[in-house]
């Protein structure tokens, strides 16, 4: 697999850059803001979520493309408020 691979959720409330087999970046929508995450995914589950992600098996999870996800994010950091 090469990364990084970008996924999202179907509700499109959450959007994922996958980097590698252990690193994963998450803009989460919440209403009116929104949330950058990083998982550093040290721990077992944490590992079988993020291979999970990329060979989509995780429902309601869909592939992107980067120009795709670009485009996504984008729009959400203008038109959003990040919570900190």
């Amino acid at each position: 697999m090469d990364f990084p691979v970008f996924r999202r959720y179907t509700n499109r409330q959450s959007y994922f850059r996958i980097d590698s087999p252990v690193v994963l970046h998450e803009i989460k929508l919440i209403g009116k803001f929104y949330q950058e995450f990083r998982l550093d995914a040290v721990q077992l589950p944490d590992r079988n979520f993020v291979s999970d992600l990329v060979h989509l098996a995780v429902e309601g999870a869909e592939a992107l493309s980067q120009p795709e996800y670009d485009l996504h994010v984008d729009e959400i950091r203008r038109s959003h408020t990040l919570m900190v």
